[in-house]
């Protein structure tokens, strides 16, 4: 972000109430986490010389992490609140 910083707890409060429902795809997600990271002016990385793009922003993969973290939360209390309805022929032998 050129001329200012992005405030790394207002871009973790965002993507923390980052609102997930089980219908949503992991690219739905993805778009979601991308117009936060819009709104606060944040970039992957840098640009090579030969025209490529490199991963080295610490901000960028700071809120990536954050991102698994937030779905793996969701994920792993949807299965505890038994939220994914296991079919019937895969409950038991």
């Amino acid at each position: 972000m050129k001329g200012k910083k992005a405030l790394l707890s207002k871009v973790f409060s965002d993507i923390q109430d980052l609102p997930i429902k089980n219908s949503d795809s992991f690219n739905k997600i993805r778009r979601k986490f991308y117009d936060i990271m819009r709104k606060h002016g944040i970039k992957q990385g840098t640009r090579n010389r030969n025209g490529s793009i490199a991963v080295n922003n610490p901000e960028w993969q700071a809120a990536e992490w954050l991102l698994e973290e937030r779905i793996r939360n969701f994920v792993a209390l949807e299965l505890c609140l038994n939220c994914f309805k296991t079919p019937k022929d895969l409950e038991a032998y």
